[in-house]
């Protein structure tokens, strides 16, 4: 169930930013691929989900998502948190890709500056 929201959920975004949003009642201007800012940043337990799956596979460092920075559909999802790593204090920006399957992989790691 959760799999098929996320299809129709990604197909609808998808169609609505291939027109500019032209019939969409907000100003927001998205792009087919463009990131986006959330409107909340928090890290929902869905979003920790998918934080933990991508984490479990990485063998440098352990980190603590503080916020979700941004999304970018594409096929699947982009997420971007701001990332704390554990006994540093050291803050990180973390991508991580979730396909359409539910798997997710880290794909950078960058230190903020």
């Amino acid at each position: 169930m959760r799999q098929k929201m996320k299809v129709l959920m990604m197909a609808a975004l998808l169609s609505c930013s291939a027109f500019s949003l032209a019939g969409c009642t907000d100003n927001t201007q998205i792009e087919a691929g463009g990131w986006a800012e959330p409107e909340d940043d928090s890290i929902t337990g869905e979003l920790k989900a998918v934080f933990d799956n991508a984490m479990e596979k990485e063998e440098n460092g352990s980190y603590v998502p503080l916020k979700l920075l941004e999304t970018q559909v594409v096929a699947g999802m982009n997420y971007r948190f701001l990332c704390e790593e554990e006994g540093t204090g050291t803050q990180y920006i973390i991508t991580i890709y979730e396909n359409l399957d539910g798997d997710a992989e880290v794909t950078n790691i960058m230190e903020k500056t």
